[in-house]
């Protein structure tokens, strides 16, 4: 599916289509900070603004970098927050836990991880 695609139909404003082809979405991450000032540098109203931080948050596109296991990786909300929970109840072996369930491609689905979930009880 090519970028065209993702945002046809996606119910935004054609500014905001336009603005997130012009930055290479969804090629590229970046954090919520860097995605403002290129829509404010864009010409993008405040209302457009939060039209595009909705747009993001629900595609999974706005990330915050964090640093582990010696690389940087590109997070939603709700795989920080796992990644949190994996911190407070594996404390020393959080890195390869978030490893482990990055390998299965469920970061941020706490209902499978079923480690996390037998602590937690």
């Amino acid at each position: 599916m090519n970028k065209d695609e993702l945002l046809y139909g996606s119910g935004l404003t054609e500014l905001t289509e336009e603005f997130l082809s012009s930055v290479g979405y969804p090629r590229h991450h970046k954090s919520w900070s860097e995605w403002e000032v290129l829509a404010r540098e864009y010409g993008l109203t405040d209302e457009l603004i939060i039209e595009l931080e909705k747009f993001l948050e629900q595609n999974q596109q706005l990330t915050v970098p964090i640093r582990f296991n010696g690389q940087q990786w590109w997070l939603t909300k709700q795989e920080i927050k796992h990644v949190n929970l994996i911190k407070k109840y594996f404390p020393k072996t959080w890195e390869s836990h978030v490893a482990e369930i990055m390998n299965k491609l469920s970061l941020g689905d706490i209902d499978k991880d079923h480690k996390l979930n037998s602590r937690m009880k």
